[in-house]
């Protein structure tokens, strides 16, 4: 498998498959969505499928651009720091902001 070779989950079909064991957050949490928030979403590679923090660097009509935060244990697929593209449609969970201590 080449190098970013994957598929992003909708967590909102997850959800609508599975709305009792499948929990993602709310349209409201979803909107507030920022630059600098952490948000987790599910890829799926030919071998499985992993859940990864994404960095959001970027929101713009509609399409949210981040940075992976994770290391995959599919090598060779995808790295820490790569570039993804989503929608909030496939966010599963948001963590926020990182906060810094001085």
């Amino acid at each position: 498998m080449r190098k970013n070779e994957f598929k992003l989950i909708s967590g909102l079909e997850m959800n609508r498959k599975h709305p009792v064991s499948f929990e993602i957050p709310s349209l409201l949490e979803k909107e507030q969505i920022s630059v600098g928030d952490s948000v987790k979403l599910m890829f799926e590679f030919k071998k499985g499928v992993e859940r990864m923090w994404v960095l959001v660097t970027k929101i713009e009509d509609g399409c949210l651009t981040g940075i992976l935060d994770n290391m995959s244990v599919f090598k060779n697929t995808i790295a820490y720091g790569d570039t993804v593209q989503f929608t909030k449609d496939h966010v599963i969970s948001i963590m926020g902001k990182r906060r810094t201590s001085k």
